[in-house]
């Protein structure tokens, strides 16, 4: 099965037209990010899966503000509170913004971590 029919098996609430027209874009970008080999294992394309989600989930969000899970939300005079990222990761800090985000991190800090190239 080619990659974007895996993504869409185990991702099926992402919206069809969305991963129709962002995978294409983000799929190439991944080895970017991590140097693993897809066909090497369930857990290789698990890792892969959840960072396609992560790239696809950013691609996606509107303009370029916060993609951070809301912790409080206010009418009058308009309040909203992000929550912050639960540790310092330097360079990964991104990865924490969406829980595709963290569960790449997770698999990969639990395998042989994150293989920049």
């Amino acid at each position: 099965m080619a990659r974007i029919d895996d993504f869409k098996a185990r991702f099926p609430k992402f919206d069809v037209a969305v991963v129709d027209s962002l995978f294409p874009i983000v799929e190439p970008l991944a080895v970017n990010y991590y140097g693993g080999d897809y066909d090497d294992s369930p857990l290789e394309r698990e890792i892969f899966m959840q960072l396609y989600a992560h790239m696809i989930t950013l691609e996606n969000s509107e303009g370029s503000g916060s993609v951070r899970n809301v912790s409080s939300k206010a009418v009058g005079s308009v309040n909203i509170s992000y929550e912050a990222s639960q540790a310092d990761m330097g360079r990964l800090g991104w990865f924490n913004t969406t829980r595709y985000g963290q569960q790449f991190i997770f698999l990969t800090s639990t395998h042989h971590g994150a293989i920049f190239v």
